[in-house]
């Protein structure tokens, strides 16, 4: 008897480790721009992708904003070091296994990949690991160009992301619109523009 109470405690023990480690090598990607649409998210992963919802802290110091980036003019939102960030700043976190964080880094070529500190996330639906890495994309070596043309490709870019970021609840939504710096008043006289952006135009960070 006191040999199979033993067994039992060892096994369990054993099963804690063995969890506790696979835990522990979890790894995430923080998306903050298209990588919140889902369809855009999982086709680049080849998978079913849950993005959950996720906050990363002012803290941090990077701050979202509106960029053309050349060679090819495209609109596109950058992650640049901001040393007066002030509000944390909405998106997704995502699980990723090591094949489709090297499809990302295909997908995000003319970005950097670097590491958030665990604690630097704030979210309600994913409990971390301190030893988790999170990483996410930005450009610090970028000059944020201003948007000095609106074109309906543009307003169709825009109107995705607010519609995945809407999935997400009005104040996710707003937040989106608040932190995000760059956006183009143009963009509000094109007549297919979201209604979200209309209705919360006071909060864009010009």
């Amino acid at each position: 008897m006191k040999q199979m109470i033993f067994l039992i405690i060892l096994l369990s023990i054993l099963s804690y480790i063995i969890y506790n480690y696979i835990e522990s090598q979890r790894q995430f990607v923080f998306g903050y721009g298209s990588l919140i649409i889902d369809n855009s998210r999982e086709k680049t992963l080849e998978y079913p992708s849950i993005g959950y919802k996720a906050y990363i802290l002012s803290l941090f110091k990077y701050s979202r904003s509106w960029t053309i980036i050349e060679p090819n003019y495209n609109l596109e939102l950058v992650m640049k070091h901001n040393h007066k960030q002030e509000h944390d700043t909405s998106g997704v976190i995502f699980q990723v296994n090591p094949d489709s964080l090297e499809r990302l880094d295909e997908r995000e070529s003319m970005y950097q990949r670097i590491q958030v500190p665990v604690h630097m996330i704030q979210t309600d639906e994913l409990n971390f690991h301190p030893n988790n890495k999170i990483w996410i994309y930005v450009r610090n070596n970028e000059n944020i160009n201003p948007i000095v043309y609106s074109s309906t490709d543009q307003v169709k870019y825009i109107n995705k992301l607010l519609d995945a970021c809407h999935i997400y609840g009005d104040d996710y939504a707003k937040n989106f619109i608040h932190t995000t710096s760059g956006w183009n008043l143009n963009w509000l006289e094109h007549r297919s523009i979201h209604e979200l952006l209309l209705r919360y135009k006071k909060l864009m960070n010009i």
